[in-house]
C-alpha cells in the first residue's frame, strides 16, 4: 500500500466494506444538521420580525412628529378654536404603496387630544396640553405610542403670520 492512499477491503469476518458510514451515524449526522437549520430559520425569522417591528415604531414616531409639527403651526386663535382639530386620524406605514405588493402597509390610528394647561401655574390659562396617541398592529400584536407637549399663547407659534 502507498503512502497517503486508502483501499477499501471487506472485512473477513462479515465481509462488508469498511469505506460507507454504519446507518446510525448517518442518522446522527442528519439529526445534527436538522437542528442547525430550525435553529437558523429560527434566528431568520426573529431578525425580520425584530426589523419589521422596529420600522413601524419608526414611522409611529415620524407621524406623531408630522403631526406635532401642524400643532405648532396653529397660532394661539386657532389652538383655542376645538372644531378646527381633528381628533382622530389615520396613516399607513407606506402610503403610495409602493414597496410593499399586499397593500398600504400597517394602519395606524390616532387621535390628538387639547386640554388646558395645569391648573398649579398663574399662566395655565394662557397654555394647552396637547397628547397624540397612536396605536397600530405588528403581526398579531396590537402597539401604541403617546406623545405629550405643551404649547403656550406667547409660544413659537408666534413666528408664523
Amino acid at each position: 500500500m502507498k503512502l497517503g492512499t486508502f483501499e477499501c477491503r471487506p472485512s473477513r469476518a462479515r465481509h462488508q466494506s469498511r469505506c460507507g458510514f454504519a446507518l446510525v451515524e448517518v442518522v446522527t449526522g442528519m439529526m445534527i444538521l436538522e437542528m442547525v437549520l430550525v435553529a437558523l430559520y429560527a434566528a431568520l425569522a426573529s431578525a425580520f420580525n425584530s426589523v419589521n417591528m422596529e420600522r413601524d415604531n419608526l414611522r409611529a414616531t415620524q407621524i406623531m412628529v408630522e403631526k406635532m409639527e401642524i400643532v405648532r403651526m396653529y397660532n394661539w386663535e386657532q389652538i383655542k378654536n376645538p372644531a378646527l382639530w381633528p381628533k382622530f386620524f389615520t396613516a399607513y406605514s407606506d402610503p403610495a404603496g409602493v414597496t410593499n405588493a399586499t397593500g398600504r402597509g400597517a394602519l395606524f390610528s390616532g387621535r390628538i387630544q387639547l386640554t388646558p394647561g395645569p391648573n398649579d401655574v398663574g399662566y395655565g390659562d394662557d397654555m394647552r396640553t396637547v397628547t397624540i396617541d397612536i396605536t397600530w398592529k405588528t403581526g398579531n400584536m396590537q402597539r401604541s405610542r403617546q406623545f405629550q407637549s405643551y404649547i403656550t399663547k406667547n409660544g413659537l407659534q408666534n413666528y408664523s403670520y
